[in-house]
């Protein structure tokens, strides 16, 4: 399934801001977002999740891996919800403690913020991305308890890079994996986007069959402002 608009997917979960660079809302008793695409985006995403939150605050942003696109609102997001726990791995906390990766994050944010500008009729943020801190630092095999009807199980899936984390809702079938199972070509075809190790990737795909992932949604495009650029995925039921 592929959409190219914000919106509902399914069972409350809603992709919010530009369905190109998309940030997840999952709603219910404890909100909680997946991932915070670009920086320019950060005004976008806070009105859609305003329109569907209202008054309330969602509890946890859940953070993939520390590429630029993933990662550029998330200062912007905790201002706006300031009792609000971003969650990431120990790797994407360490990089982000690293001067020369801020500086970079920073850079491919401001240019992505050009690109969208060129392409008109986008609303941007002309502030630059901020850094900030992980208010949780995840591994592997914990389970987050946002209720007593819906959990969040982590998942170590290194491959895309070596932070990244995926995240498995079982009470909705819902799995945030983003690069983690593949790129979408442009023309239908999937593809691998291992940038640290294969052989950690092509590992991906067993554990999201065996979870019961089905439908592949497409996420933040990996590159922006680059022609042909792939996309990462959700899966739901």
């Amino acid at each position: 399934m592929k959409f190219d608009q914000t919106g509902i997917i399914a069972d409350d979960l809603y992709v919010v801001g530009n369905a190109t660079v998309p940030v997840y809302l999952m709603d219910g008793p404890v909100p909680v977002l997946f991932d915070a695409g670009l920086t320019a985006l950060g005004l976008m995403y806070e009105a859609d999740i305003k329109k569907i939150l209202g008054n309330r605050a969602p509890g946890y942003l859940f953070l993939t891996h520390s590429h630029f696109d993933h990662i550029g609102a998330a200062a912007h997001l905790k201002a706006v919800y300031p009792t609000m726990n971003i969650a990431g791995s120990e790797r994407t906390q360490h990089i982000l403690h690293s001067d020369m990766a801020i500086h970079l994050i920073r850079d491919l944010n401001q240019e992505a913020r050009e690109s969208l500008e060129g392409l008109g009729g986008i609303s941007t943020c002309k502030d630059p991305f901020e850094p900030f801190y992980l208010d949780l630092k995840l591994k592997g095999g914990e389970t987050i308890d946002l209720d007593s009807d819906c959990h969040i199980k982590v998942m170590n899936t290194p491959g895309h890079t070596w932070d990244f984390m995926s995240y498995w809702v079982p009470e909705k079938k819902i799995l945030i994996a983003s690069e983690a199972v593949g790129c979408d070509d442009g023309a239908g075809y999937i593809f691998t986007e291992f940038l640290v190790d294969y052989n950690a990737y092509v590992r991906s795909p067993e554990w999201s069959r065996s979870i019961g992932g089905r439908h592949p949604l497409p996420g933040t495009q990996a590159c922006l402002y680059r022609p042909g650029c792939p996309r990462p995925y959700a899966f739901i039921p």
